[in-house]
């Protein structure tokens, strides 16, 4: 019989305005040992911390199912001026506690699309 498996996915979100980072297990199992490695600087708010400088992102030792985590990168504005080219490659890293397996995904984010679109803020 073959178990369900850990499904742990990372994203972008806009709202009202702002810029979030999402991990999201979509899953009704655990996932341990989440690592992201992104390729090019995500610049935060307050423009001095990266979002890989962040704990959370660096190593997160356990996702709850069905679990997300969302963290403000910065308003829609500033983060455009800081990304011109907001094309952005990762690599994810996790483990299934149930079935003891580790998974890996690169995942390429293309948010150009994202540059024209209104915004409720704006």
């Amino acid at each position: 019989m073959q178990h369900p498996i850990a499904n742990v996915v990372i994203d972008f979100e806009f709202e009202k305005g702002f810029v979030f980072f999402l991990i999201r297990n979509h899953s009704e199992m655990e996932a341990s040992t989440i690592r992201i490695i992104c390729e090019q600087d995500i610049q935060l708010m307050d423009r001095k911390r990266k979002l890989m400088d962040l704990h959370i992102v660096q190593q997160l030792s356990y996702l709850a199912p069905r679990k997300e985590i969302r963290i403000p990168i910065s308003p829609e504005d500033m983060f455009f001026q800081d990304h011109n080219e907001p094309l952005f490659r990762f690599r994810l890293k996790y483990n299934d506690l149930l079935n003891k397996k580790t998974w890996s995904k690169q995942i390429t984010h293309d948010l150009r699309a994202f540059q024209d679109l209104p915004s409720l803020d704006r």
